[in-house]
């Protein structure tokens, strides 16, 4: 089989955006979740998983051939005296085409979905110098579909592994050259439930459709380039919380992200207050930093994952009429619908991150630019369990409360020995 084209920089931006992830078994990191997470199945160590992120960042933007990249492999392994699964040459080829592959595709949706107004379909292509052609995938040749059907979202190849297919794009010109006057119906999808990474220690069910190997179905880089702030966040909260750390916090640097997060924050806020009770509503809010999560690891307390998630439960909580008694200095502690609001800035920008003495219980010290004298104290619970419809995960870390309080009463904690400043400074 030829090797692929590569080279263009969608591609090259795709996979340079990604965060390391040292894994055991490839099961550990399935669909969407490898648009932000660079892994090789077995890389436990950071600086093994850094050389190898090196030498494919240089088959991507260089253009390195297999033979190439196989004597950086080569190099690797004999460097950190790494022991792998399979022989020499599947192993090295699997971790050179899944990465290219995978990173072109990724690159050729975002390029895709940027011209889609002109050319609204694609048409998908079957590789014919691929050895073993799949009959589906051969039988998918030619087909056009539009640019956003949800058959190519989970169709976009690569398909499974050695697979060869590729997506061209088509306008409303090229569809009548082809004989057609729209797009073709789209296969049925038939789904199968598969239990992978069963010999590697760590099974996981993977629901594919039939035709697509396990792990392959679904658009490389699509959760970006479709993402809103919440499904950005949702994707870091599916790695391991250090890494998701790493990975949120790249997501929240983007002002698009911050703003997209304070207007839809905003939005619940308003919702919460009309409802006047809980109808389960939630969002997340923002996300553990990495110091934060190495803090809490140190501290007998491993969050599974980075995100922070507020509920209109604890919302209205926040916003009761009991809080509203005033601090020793006469300030009020309840804060305002338009204050609460502001929590995302709250937690992305805090004076300061204590960790109360239980281990759990995180305490975030923001000062606000305008209103009331005083600072505002964030409490955000880790590991917290709750069963939330639709959120996919029964643990997550919560937002708790939130108040005013007296710089005063700050430091007071620190004193007594009942929380310790784990990042930033009072």
């Amino acid at each position: 089989m030829a090797e692929p084209a590569f080279q263009f920089q969608e591609q090259v931006d795709f996979f340079r955006q990604k965060v390391n992830v040292p894994t055991a078994s490839w099961s550990q990191v399935q669909h969407e979740e490898h648009d932000r997470a660079f892994m090789v199945a077995g890389a436990m160590r950071d600086d093994l998983l850094a050389d190898f992120r090196a030498a494919i960042d240089k088959a991507i933007s260089k253009g390195t051939t297999l033979e190439e990249f196989r004597a950086d492999f080569d190099s690797i392994v004999a460097k950190h005296g790494w022991t792998y699964n399979g022989g020499r040459n599947w192993r090295s080829k699997v971790i050179y085409e899944t990465n290219l592959r995978t990173s072109y595709a990724a690159g050729r949706w975002k390029q895709i979905q940027e011209y889609k107004d002109s050319r609204p379909y694609v048409r998908y292509r079957h590789n014919d110098a691929v050895l073993h052609p799949r009959p589906l995938h051969v039988s998918w040749d030619g087909l056009v579909l539009p640019v956003d059907s949800d058959w190519i979202a989970t169709h976009w190849p690569p398909n499974g592994w050695n697979c060869g297919c590729f997506i061209e794009s088509l306008s409303e010109r090229n569809l009548k050259k082809l004989g057609k006057s729209g797009p073709d119906t789209p296969p049925p999808q038939n789904y199968r439930e598969v239990v992978v990474g069963k010999r590697g220690g760590f099974p996981r069910v993977v629901r594919t459709p039939e035709g697509v190997d396990p792990g392959f179905g679904y658009a490389p880089g699509r959760s970006l380039v479709n993402s809103t702030a919440q499904s950005a966040l949702d994707s870091a909260g599916k790695l391991p919380a250090s890494v998701g750390a790493q990975s949120a916090g790249q997501v929240l640097a983007l002002k698009s992200v911050r703003d997209s997060l304070a207007k839809d924050f905003t939005d619940l806020v308003m919702r919460t207050v009309e409802a006047a009770q809980p109808v389960n509503d939630s969002m997340i809010v923002g996300a553990l930093s990495t110091t934060v999560v190495e803090a809490l690891t140190a501290a007998g307390t491993v969050p599974e994952a980075a995100p922070i998630i507020a509920r209109d439960l604890e919302l209205l909580h926040a916003l009761r009429s009991t809080k509203a008694q005033e601090t020793a200095s006469g300030v009020r502690r309840v804060l305002t619908a338009q204050e609460l609001s502001k929590l995302p800035d709250m937690l992305s920008n805090a004076d300061a991150v204590l960790l109360d003495r239980d281990g759990e219980t995180l305490i975030y010290v923001f000062t606000p630019d305008n209103g009331p004298r005083g600072r505002i104290k964030v409490v955000v619970r880790v590991n917290y369990s709750a069963k939330l419809a639709g959120l996919g995960k029964p643990t997550f870390n919560a937002f708790k409360s939130a108040a005013y309080l007296d710089a005063a009463d700050v430091a007071a904690l620190v004193a007594r020995g009942e929380a310790t400043v784990i990042e930033g400074a009072l």
